[in-house]
């Protein structure tokens, strides 16, 4: 009788430990959502900002360039050129002009900003915090990228068309079109 008493009690010491690290990784992706969220408004502001006087957003990797230097510093991996923005789970967020996410060519009235391969919670956060802005083009996440306009029905237009295309593991992607 002592034995199955040990037995329940490892059971539910075993269950209340799942339980706390189940909570434990909710938690820490929140914060990292929170993070990629705050490098995207430093990103966003940067680029507007950068680009306030010119004629238009210049393509060629110029967007990605004024990116890297105004985010934190572990934000950053890599030295020199070859420096790229990274998300705290490692992937990348990448930045370019036009209505096409994924393309860098030089645009008069729009930007994007892509966040690669993040966990299913954190895509359908970040795209559902950039939905009904009225400096958003289009919100897309299902990875077939087509150029958004302010008429395109391509781009998710509510949360549950942006958590229908993030479907599960840590390789979605989510991009946002920003008009300039």
């Amino acid at each position: 009788m002592a034995i199955f008493g040990y037995m329940l009690a490892a059971v539910a010491a075993a269950l209340a430990a799942l339980a706390i690290v189940g909570a434990f990784q909710g938690v820490l992706t929140n914060q990292r959502t929170q993070t990629v969220l705050n490098t995207m408004t430093v990103i966003e502001a940067t680029v507007r900002r950068s680009f306030a006087n010119r004629p238009q957003f210049e393509g060629g990797g110029a967007l990605q360039g004024v990116s890297v230097s105004a985010v934190p510093t572990t934000s950053i991996r890599g030295t020199g050129t070859g420096r790229v923005i990274v998300t705290p789970w490692g992937a990348n967020i990448t930045t370019g002009a036009g209505t096409t996410i994924g393309t860098d060519t030089a645009h008069n009235t729009s930007f994007w900003i892509l966040v690669s391969d993040v966990p299913e919670e954190a895509c359908e956060t970040i795209g559902a915090a950039h939905l009904d802005r009225s400096d958003v083009i289009g919100v897309d996440a299902d990875g077939t990228w087509a150029a958004m306009t302010a008429t395109v029905a391509g781009a998710h237009d509510t949360v549950a068309e942006i958590n229908a295309s993030c479907n599960g593991g840590d390789d979605d992607d989510v991009g946002i079109v920003f008009r300039g």
